[in-house]
């Protein structure tokens, strides 16, 4: 194998790696926003869930009391 083809061979080698590191950071930040984004979904929903509960509490104590 000449120098040139080691060479060639070497940075062949180099951009295979670059692209999978990439590939795998791209994959991490992806999944790091899926997660913030399901996270926002559960607050927003606990939050919707909390509110209506609330609105219920006096309706339930007048029931209770009537």
């Amino acid at each position: 194998m000449s120098r040139r083809d080691a060479g060639s061979s070497e940075i062949q080698a180099r951009r295979l790696n670059f692209a999978a590191t990439s590939s795998g950071i791209r994959d991490v930040k992806v999944a790091t926003k899926t997660a913030a984004l399901s996270k926002s979904q559960v607050l927003a929903q606990a939050g919707v869930s909390e509110s209506v509960q609330a609105d219920k509490l006096p309706q339930l104590a007048f029931a209770l009391l009537s």
